[in-house]
């Protein structure tokens, strides 16, 4: 009686030494972990970032009290 493949340990295998039902088996896991990681992902939940806003030098020295471009 052959094993069924979604109850076999594939972890000690090597993709190469894998037949093609194993491979799709394994795929079929992946696509089936990410689908339970984008559904239960606390990102997914929060808010969006704050936008960054780029760093300009030039405006930084100009507003700089202590510096020599006080003024």
């Amino acid at each position: 009686m052959q094993e069924d493949l979604t109850q076999r340990d594939l972890s000690g295998k090597r993709v190469q030494d894998m037949t093609p039902a194993e491979r799709l088996e394994m795929k079929r896991r992946f696509e089936e972990f990410v689908q339970t990681m984008r559904k239960t992902s606390p990102a997914a939940d929060k808010a969006p970032a704050k936008p960054v806003q780029r760093w300009d030098p030039r405006s930084f020295g100009a507003k700089t009290v202590s510096g020599r471009r006080a003024g």
